[in-house]
């Protein structure tokens, strides 16, 4: 797998280097590019290009490096003790919601850049919480931090459809661990994974966050609420109940069921939850009902619902190819398939 590491304010891609030592290690490739955070000319354009698309990566965004992480292609996107943009406004708006009110202790040049005084101030503010030795460490580093980024409006109207997750830390002197929660489920539409410690979790305790972010990938990551399915994703259900004979309970179930969790790998596959007062239908089999078509990009993408003791639990549509998929067109689908396995 493929990472891509955004620092956050004054810092450079440096600061992830604990972590990217434990990802190169277990094989993972990692880019940890540079934001021009000292050039007053910067904005969230400019952090954008310096960071590059990524389409089969997942990028793992820092601090103020969240503000960019929604202009990013990407597999999925990770919040990492991050700010999350609003829409159409200037993350400056939002600072007394998101930062902690002992936040601060920089100070700022003739051109308005901030700049962390002393690794004194750099340890009882921005790095409380960690071994001092890490602002030691990191203090000789830090550039000067100009504000452009956050006072210029977040330039989309609503937040892409991406996968996404949000790591916080709940001795975060910095970024405020009940708004990271908050806007983890009400923004990001996801419960927050929580670590014990300080802002920086990638320098004092990178096998954790290291396993966080490959377990993310290979699990599905709950809804802070339960959404409707998608046009596709009732379309997908459907085709598939269609072909499969004697399951008028089934279609039931699909008509009021909703998404109570998306696959962080990055494909379209979704949980489902269902009125589970249902009949057990098909006892306590697992039963599959699949096909294979092309989506508009010309991926062979498969798809497949699972339903498991008479209740639909997962609509799973992944590409054979590598990257992020869209569900295949439905007159490009073969016929569904029936397969009965025991349970797991």
């Amino acid at each position: 797998m493929k990472f891509v590491l955004v620092h956050g304010g004054w810092h450079g891609g440096w600061c992830w280097e604990p972590l990217v030592g434990v990802l190169e290690d277990s094989g993972h490739d990692v880019l940890t590019p540079d934001l021009p955070c000292d050039d007053l000319e910067a904005g969230l354009a400019e952090y954008d290009a310096a960071v590059g698309h990524h389409p089969e990566a997942v990028v793992v965004a820092h601090s103020l490096g969240g503000l960019v992480l929604p202009l990013i292609e990407a597999r999925l996107h990770v919040y990492l003790c991050a700010l999350v943009p609003a829409p159409s406004r200037p993350f400056s708006e939002l600072f007394c919601d998101a930062l902690d009110r002992d936040f601060g202790g920089t100070e700022r040049d003739e051109l308005g850049r901030s700049s962390w005084p002393s690794v004194d101030v750099l340890a009882a503010r921005l790095y409380r919480g960690h071994e001092r030795r890490w602002a030691e460490w990191a203090f000789p580093r830090p550039r000067r931090q100009a504000p452009t980024p956050t006072r210029e409006p977040f330039p989309l109207e609503a937040l892409p459809d991406t996968r996404r997750a949000y790591i916080l830390a709940r001795e975060d002197p910095s970024v405020i661990p009940d708004w990271s929660r908050q806007v983890a489920r009400e923004v990001l539409g996801v419960r927050a994974i929580e670590l014990d410690g300080g802002h920086f979790p990638m320098l004092d305790q990178p096998e954790r966050l290291a396993d966080e972010l490959t377990s993310v990938l290979g699990q599905h990551v709950p809804l802070a609420e339960p959404r409707a399915l998608t046009g596709e994703e009732r379309a997908l259900v459907d085709f598939l109940l269609a072909g499969d004979s004697g399951t008028d309970e089934l279609r039931a179930q699909a008509r009021a069921a909703r998404v109570r969790s998306v696959c962080g790998c990055g494909c379209g596959s979704v949980g489902l939850e269902v009125d589970l007062t249902a009949a057990r239908i098909h006892g306590d089999q697992v039963r599959h009902v699949a096909s294979t078509g092309r989506n508009a990009r010309g991926q062979e993408v498969d798809v497949r619902l699972i339903v498991a003791a008479g209740a639909l639990v997962e609509l799973e549509i992944y590409a054979r190819s590598r990257g992020p998929s869209e569900p295949p067109t439905l007159s490009a689908l073969e016929p569904p398939s029936v397969n009965l396995s025991p349970p797991d």
